[in-house]
C-alpha cells in the first residue's frame, strides 16, 4: 500500500554522533506498471475481448496483481468501453487489512487478417444483421441532435 514519497524510518542504523546513533530515512519511488495504472488502492487495467465475447457473453482471464489471472465473467451485449469492477483485488491500503478494488475496461479486439472462413462468416452475419429493421430513430435531428 505504499505509494511514491511515503518515507520509511529504521531507528538508530545512521551515523555516529557523539556517541549515539542516528536514523535512516529511505524515500520509496514505486515503479509504475505496463499492464496496471493505479489510483490510490485502486487499480485499473484494459482488456481486450473479442467481438463474439462480447455479443454472447462469455469468460476471459484478466491479470491481477501478483502476476496471477482471474476469470472475469463478460454479459451478452457488452459494449466497448464498459467497465467492470473486482471486489478486493487491489492494492492493500497502508497499514490497514482492506484492499482497493481492480477496474477492467473492455475493449473488442478486431483482428487485422481473416481466415477466408471467418471472412465468409462475417459475411453472413453482416447479410443478416442488414436485413433486420433498423432500430427506432431518435426525434433529434443530425449528429449529436443538431
Amino acid at each position: 500500500g505504499v505509494e511514491t514519497g511515503n518515507h520509511l524510518r529504521i531507528p538508530k542504523q545512521g551515523h555516529d554522533q557523539r556517541g549515539k546513533r542516528g536514523d535512516v530515512y529511505i524515500v520509496l519511488h514505486v515503479q509504475s506498471s505496463p499492464i496496471f495504472k493505479r489510483d490510490g488502492s485502486d487499480v485499473y487495467v484494459e482488456q481486450p475481448i473479442s467481438f463474439a465475447d462480447a455479443a454472447l457473453g462469455g469468460e476471459v482471464d484478466v491479470p491481477i496483481l501478483g502476476g496471477k489471472t482471474a476469470s472475469l465473467k463478460i454479459p451478452p451485449g457488452t459494449k466497448p468501453g464498459t467497465v467492470f469492477r473486482m471486489k478486493d483485488r487491489g492494492i492493500k491500503f497502508l497499514n490497514e487489512t482492506a484492499f482497493g478494488d481492480e477496474f477492467i475496461r473492455v475493449e473488442i479486439s478486431v483482428p487485422e487478417k481473416l481466415s477466408s472462413e471467418e471472412k465468409a462468416l462475417l459475411e453472413e452475419y453482416r447479410n443478416v444483421h442488414s436485413a433486420k429493421p433498423s432500430p427506432k430513430k431518435s426525434k433529434k435531428k443530425g449528429f449529436f441532435g443538431i
